[in-house]
C-alpha cells in the first residue's frame, strides 16, 4: 500500500509539473 501511494504521488506531481509547463508555454505564446 505504501508504494502505491508514492506512485499515485508521484504521478500527482508529474500532472502539476506538465500543466505549469503549458501553463508556462500558454503566457509565453
Amino acid at each position: 500500500m505504501v508504494l502505491d501511494n508514492q506512485l499515485i504521488g508521484t504521478i500527482t506531481r508529474t500532472d502539476i509539473v506538465h500543466a505549469e509547463a503549458e501553463w508556462l508555454a500558454t503566457e509565453q505564446s
